[in-house]
This record gives C-alpha cells, sequence and structure tokens, in this order.
C-alpha cells in the first residue's frame, strides 16, 4: 500500500511541474492548468477515504487543525462578496476553495509516507526541482533552446528597455525562486545528513545549482528565507558538531554569488543595498508606499480594509473584493493588486481571523515538531524548506505552481510515526485488596510502562463508574493511539458497546483474564463481529487460542504472570498444604477442606487457607472451621515477594476449581514459582499449565475423595516432590514477565 501512495504523491508532482511548465508555455490557460488541479483534488478525496478506512490517517492535531481550517474556509467560501471568485479563484492564479482544498488532500496523503518513502518523494522532487532550476539559470544566460521572459522596465533614448528574467515554470522570478527554495531546503538537509561519499558529492551539487537560481531570480524575500534555514542549520550543525558540513554550504553560497556578480547575472547586491537603505528609513518613520517593491503600499491599504472582513473574510482568493472598485490598484492606478503579497494578510483578509490562527497554529506545530524531532534525531530532513517558506511568505503571495509543493512539504514533515498515548482499561481494584483480575491488570499497565514508556500508558479503573470518570474515559479512548482493554465478563459487553459506538475497536487489545470467553461469545453474534474488529485478542491458553480461531478472531497468547521485586527468598519446605485463592464454593475450598480431612484420618494433615473470603460465603465457611486443628485459616496474602516466600514453605497447593471463568489461575503461576506442586481439578484448561505427574496432579476425579487419594499419594511418597518442585521451578519461566513482554512488544510495535 505504502508503495501505492508513493506513486500517487509522485503523480501529483509530476504534474505540478509539467502543468506548471505548459501553462508558462502558454500550451494551457490558467483555467485549463486549474481543472488539472480539481481532477486530482477528486482522485485524492478518495485516496483519503481510503487511507481513513485502512487507518493510515491515525490521530493527530495536524489533521484537526487541517479540518477546522477546511470548514472555515467553506464557510468563507459561502459568506464571500462573491461566491464564484472564492470557488474557482480570481482569475489570474485560479487559487480559490478548489484548488485550497487540493493542497491539503496532497498534504494529508503525503503525511501518511513512511520514512522511507518520504525521503524517496524528496528525492524525486529535488530531480524535477533541478531540472526547473537548470531551465531558469539558463534563461539568465540566454540560452537559445529556452523560452526568453522578457520583461519591459521603461524606454531610453526613445527605445524599449526590457529585462530578462529567470521563471522557470513558475512564470515569475519571485515564484521561481520560492520553488527553488523549497528544493534547496531539502538538497542541505540530505548534505547534512549524508556521509561523506558520492550522495554527499551528488546533494552538494544540487545546492550549488538551487544557489544559483536564488541567485538569478533576484527575489529578497527568498534570500531571506534561505538566510532563516542557514541560521537554524548553523544552530544543528553546532550542536552535533558537523560544523565541517556547514562550512562547506557557506563556501560553495559564497562562490556561486561572487561568480553571478561577476558575469553580471544578478541585481541582488544592489537590491541588499536597498532593502538595508529603506529599512534604515523606515526605523526612523519615514515610511513611503513605494519601499518593498510597492509592498508597503499594498499591506497599508490592505490593514485599513482588513477590519471590515475580520471574522469570516471576503472570501477565499478574495482579496480585490475587500476594496472599492472591485480591487486594489498601484499608485498611478493601472495594475490590478489581487494578493496582499503577504500570505498571512491574505488569509486575514479572505478567510477571517479565526482561519488565520488555525492556519498558524497548524503551520507552528509542524516547525516546532519538526525541529524538535530533527534535533533529537541529528536530521533536519523535513522541516527546512518548510521553515524556509513560512519565512519568505511575509514578503510574497501564494500560487497553485508552487505552493502544492509546500504543502507537501507541511505533510512530509507531520510525523504519523510519532508514538501517541496507550489507554488501560480495567479494574485496578483498590489499596491492597487484590484478585486474580487486579493482579493481572495492574501486572499488564506495569509492563507496557516499561515498554513503551511511563509517560505514553495511562488508565481507567472500571471500578469507578461515576459521571465525570465516563467522560474522561470517552475523552481518553478517542484521544489515544491504542487502546488496551481487560473487562471481566459483566464489564465486557458494555465496555465493548461503548468503544463500537466510539468507532475505536480496530485500536483496541483486549487482554482476557480467564478461560471463560470462548463459552460466554459463541451465542452471542454482536460479540463476536466486536471481537473480530478488534486489533488483537490476548488469551491465556492455546486451547482458548484455538476454540476463538472458529470464529476467525485474531488471538495470540500471553502467559498469565506476576511481578516480582528482584529475587524472591523462599523459605523451608514444611509438612502443610495450602489452599491460595478467593474463599468461595466454587474455587473447591470446602472440597479441599473435607479431602484433608478424610486424608488425615490415618496421618494427621493440616491445611492453611489465605484469601479473600466472599461475604455471602463467610458465615458458612467460619463454621465449616470451627474448632479445627488442623484446618486454620491464615488471612489474605499481598506483595508478590511476600507471596512467594509464604508459599514456598508448604508442600502442594490445593485447588480443585469449578469456577466457570478460570483460565491460568494466577495461584498456580505463583505456587510453581514458589517451587510448590499444584493438585489441579481438570477443569476447562488446567491441563495446559499443569503437567500431571511432572508439576502436579490432575484430578481427573475432582471429588472429595478424588483429592483425598492425590493427597495420600504424596503422603505416601508415591510421587516425587523435589523433582515436582524443580520442574515447577522451570516451567514458571513460561510464565515470567520476560514472556508476556516479547508477546506485548511484537502486539504494540505492529
Amino acid at each position: 500500500m505504502m508503495k501505492w501512495i508513493f506513486r500517487w504523491v509522485v503523480l501529483n508532482i509530476v504534474y505540478v511541474f509539467v502543468g506548471s511548465f505548459a501553462f508558462t508555455m502558454e500550451w494551457v490557460n490558467d483555467l485549463h492548468f486549474a481543472v488539472g488541479y480539481y481532477v486530482l483534488l477528486a482522485l485524492n478525496l478518495v485516496l483519503l477515504v481510503i487511507l481513513w478506512r485502512k487507518h493510515y490517517l491515525k490521530r493527530n492535531i495536524v489533521y484537526i487543525l487541517m479540518a477546522i481550517f477546511a470548514v472555515l474556509s467553506i464557510l468563507a467560501t459561502i459568506l464571500a462578496v462573491n461566491v464564484e471568485r472564492s470557488i474557482f479563484g480570481d482569475k489570474d492564479w485560479r487559487e480559490g476553495l478548489l484548488v485550497l482544498m487540493y493542497y491539503f488532500s496532497l498534504m494529508a496523503i503525503g503525511s501518511t509516507l513512511d520514512k522511507k518513502y518520504k525521503k524517496k518523494t524528496i528525492i524525486v522532487l529535488l530531480v524535477f526541482g533541478a531540472i526547473e532550476c537548470a531551465y531558469g539559470v539558463c534563461q539568465a544566460f540566454r540560452a537559445p533552446f529556452v523560452k526568453d521572459m522578457q520583461h519591459y522596465v521603461g524606454r531610453v533614448n526613445g527605445r524599449k528597455v526590457y529585462e530578462t528574467w529567470s521563471t522557470g515554470f513558475a512564470g515569475n522570478p519571485n515564484f521561481f525562486s520560492t520553488l527553488v527554495l523549497i528544493c534547496i531546503g531539502y538538497a542541505i538537509s540530505l548534505f547534512v545528513d549524508e556521509k561523506p561519499g558520492k550522495k554527499s558529492a551528488i546533494y552538494l551539487a544540487l545546492v550549488m545549482l538551487f544557489a544559483c537560481g536564488i541567485i538569478v531570480g533576484n527575489t529578497m524575500s527568498c534570500v531571506v528565507g534561505l538566510a532563516a534555514m542557514m541560521i537554524l542549520l548553523l544552530i544543528f550543525t553546532i550542536k552535533h558538531k558537523k560544523l565541517g558540513k556547514i562550512v562547506s554550504l557557506i563556501c560553495v553560497m559564497v562562490a556561486v554569488v561572487f561568480m553571478m556578480i561577476i558575469l553580471g547575472k544578478t541585481t541582488l547586491v544592489q537590491d541588499v543595498g536597498v532593502t538595508f537603505s529603506q529599512a534604515s528609513k523606515m526605523a526612523q518613520g519615514d515610511i513611503k508606499g513605494n519601499f518593498g517593491t510597492n509592498r508597503i503600499y499594498i499591506w497599508q491599504n490592505a490593514l485599513e480594509v482588513a477590519p471590515n472582513h475580520l471574522w469570516h473574510g471576503t472570501g477565499i482568493d478574495g482579496f480585490c473584493d475587500a476594496f472599492p472598485d472591485d480591487c486594489l490598484r498601484n499608485k498611478i492606478g493601472v495594475k490590478r493588486i489581487n494578493k496582499a503579497h503577504n500570505e498571512y494578510l491574505q488569509i486575514l483578509i479572505t478567510e477571517g481571523i479565526f482561519a488565520l490562527v488555525v492556519y498558524l497554529a497548524m503551520c507552528g506545530i509542524i516547525v516546532c515538531r519538526g525541529v524538535k524531532d530533527g534535533f533529537k534525531n541529528k536530521t533536519l530532513l523535513f522541516v527546512l524548506p518548510v521553515i524556509g517558506y513560512l519565512v519568505q511568505a511575509f514578503f510574497n503571495i501564494s500560487v497553485i505552481t508552487v505552493a502544492p509543493l509546500f504543502f507537501l512539504a507541511m505533510g512530509l514533515c507531520v510525523d504519523t510515526e510519532r508514538k501517541g498515548k496507550i489507554l488501560v482499561v480495567g479494574n485496578f481494584g483498590e489499596d491492597n485488596k487484590l484478585d486474580g483480575q487486579t493482579a493481572k491488570t495492574r501486572a499488564i499497565t506495569k509492563t507496557l510502562k516499561k515498554i513503551c514508556g511511563e509517560k505514553r500508558v495511562r488508565t481507567i479503573n472500571t471500578k469507578k463508574t461515576g459521571f465525570l470518570e465516563k467522560i474522561r474515559f470517552g475523552i481518553f479512548v478517542i484521544s489515544s493511539e491504542k487502546v488496551v482493554i481487560l473487562p471481566a465478563r459483566k464489564a465486557l459487553g458494555p465496555v465493548t458497546g461503548a468503544l463500537g459506538k466510539l468507532g475505536v475497536l480496530h485500536k483496541t487489545y483486549y487482554v482476557v483474564i480467564g478461560g471463560w470467553l470462548y463459552d460466554f461469545a459463541k451465542d452471542n453474534a454482536k460479540l463476536i463481529k466486536s471481537l473480530k474488529k478488534m486489533k488483537c485478542v490476548l488469551v491465556e491458553t492455546n486451547a482458548l487460542k484455538d476454540d476463538l480461531s472458529k470464529f476467525d478472531v485474531d488471538a495470540k497468547v500471553i502467559p498469565n504472570y506476576r511481578i516480582y521485586n528482584g529475587k524472591p527468598k523462599l523459605k523451608k519446605k514444611g509438612e502443610k498444604y495450602v489452599y491460595y485463592s478467593r474463599v468461595i464454593k466454587e474455587k473447591g475450598v470446602l472440597v479441599a477442606i473435607d479431602a484433608v480431612r478424610k486424608a488425615g484420618k490415618t496421618k494427621k494433615v493440616y491445611l492453611d487457607i489465605y484469601g479473600p473470603i466472599g461475604d455471602d460465603f463467610r458465615k458458612e465457611f467460619e463454621e465449616k472451621i470451627k474448632d479445627d486443628k488442623y484446618v486454620q485459616y491464615c488471612g489474605v496474602l499481598n506483595g508478590n515477594n511476600k507471596i512467594l516466600g509464604e508459599l514456598s514453605q508448604y508442600k502442594c497447593l490445593l485447588l480443585p476449581t469449578t469456577f466457570n471463568t478460570e483460565g491460568v489461575p494466577g495461584a498456580v503461576v505463583e505456587a510453581m514459582a514458589a517451587g510448590v506442586p499444584v493438585i489441579v481439578a481438570d477443569w476447562r484448561y488446567s491441563a495446559e499449565i499443569v503437567s500431571d505427574k511432572k508439576t502436579g496432579i490432575v484430578l481427573k476425579n475432582n471429588t472429595v475423595d478424588g483429592l483425598a487419594r492425590a493427597i495420600k499419594m504424596v503422603e505416601n511418597g508415591k510421587v516425587d516432590l523435589g523433582e515436582m518442585s524443580k520442574n515447577c521451578i522451570r516451567e514458571s519461566e513460561k510464565h515470567s514477565e520476560v514472556e508476556a513482554r516479547k508477546v506485548l512488544k511484537e502486539v504494540m510495535d505492529e
């Protein structure tokens, strides 16, 4: 897909250059040229819909600002003084709403390219830019195979006098120089970024060619833009110790300037002198309208009418509509001035103050992020041309022969690979009150923070159900790049329903707690549909993964695990058995008590019970163990290291559970990590976790008699507990954070 996006962007670039050439050569008129953009806009919009559906357009503040600017532009068109002009643009350059939307569509498509194809796009742009620049330089030297651009400047001794302009395919030296400015920014960046060698020499040669183009273009605004780029580049090279690069660049540029001065192909020296003289007079309050090639005159008049159209402007490309008699004219009333010669003032007058603020915010974010990422990654590859263009835009106008390349450059600066926030939605419990669900939710969150960074991960506790928490949930879900959910069975429906309504199932990762999902989903078509839309479903066992594959659900196995602070200190083995889980009937605690009593008729067997007692089971449980010397309730264990230390002193863990949501019990994981063999019911997926006679005993007959027989086997030495203990510790490595981290990193990097 990325290759086809790149090819489409190249097609757009080709049209900009070839169309500009045909327009300049007068093979097509301005309307025909603009119609090409209308066609490309329609096709670009189709592609953007496809990219949106395939999630190439990831969450990014730049896209939001683009959308707001587009809405404000449409509003300005609806309320325009001349709606037709606002839609199709002024007759000279046709830069109306449709063309503006084309710019933004190209910017959005360009932003979806990855770094590899962004660089390829830049190289394609440089190839076409070099051709146009060479054409412009040949114009300066009046080569016979190029079309001369003669500009009438007046009469001397009764004869007409013309200047030869270098315009390339852009139709004007200012526009030509602006295009070359974008190209030289990329050439400089590639040269600085490239190691010494053939490629570096090619990029330096391109810098020399584009420097010639700027000089023969005689456009002061682009010289100022180039100076801004060089200042930033100087800071960059000093910081990253690449001073040799900028010295080479400066030497090349100085040599080009002197060569062109000697050959008499530039007026920049005189222009610089005039600019400084005018700036000095302006600083002293002597401001004349003809300063800056009449720009001061244009700005003064534009600022006078701007308050009349402050909120929604006169309509796109409707600068003329802000003035009486349909336009501002030069001082002798001959030339029609249809642009503000300052892009920011142009937006203010034609689209209003809100559009200008949004546009500046969008450009500011792109530049700030581009500079920050450039300095961080030691490359300014994408941002220099944007900075140069934005600086020269204070003194120049936007035109359809150059502006598409600037907006494409803006799109290439948008870092769609920037890592966004990761939201974890689950039951985090309260304080130290932990069960299997809360323990796993906290473990997954801690591991994600280690993989993705502490600041990227934020959480929503489903234990909190207030109104403000629901608002926070909605905001976080929409603004997060990825959503990780860990709901229990009761919460699964509401959570997936909310995610479906918000349209974010495609970026949802569901970490299943337990082994109940297949049975729960098989008669729920709506849930299956939601599971299939999710990015990934992470389950605890291969058996559950295989079951979910029957629904075509993309599932991967992640072990149930615990996180320990350092190596837990294990105790010496004792003679007691242990039950460690929630103290409820479904977990088999009554079966364990009765089995211990039955097995202990000939030889006393002791059982310690740990875990939170179910409220509706407390009375029955307390009556059950009342006055029993051999069965003792020991409270709740907290702290993973402490749990392992306490469990390690026991002979075996008894867990004859028939709990309906059981998957890989955390109690089994912790017991095996403590080297404690497990006697567990053959229930759901337990046989996948506990190997019979190797890491424990799997009860085919999960009754009091069956468990009692297993206990007697242990007491009579019919199983090797020492070997089992070693096997448990080896097996527990499959349920470590290291293994879980591998799986999480793989799915998060997809």
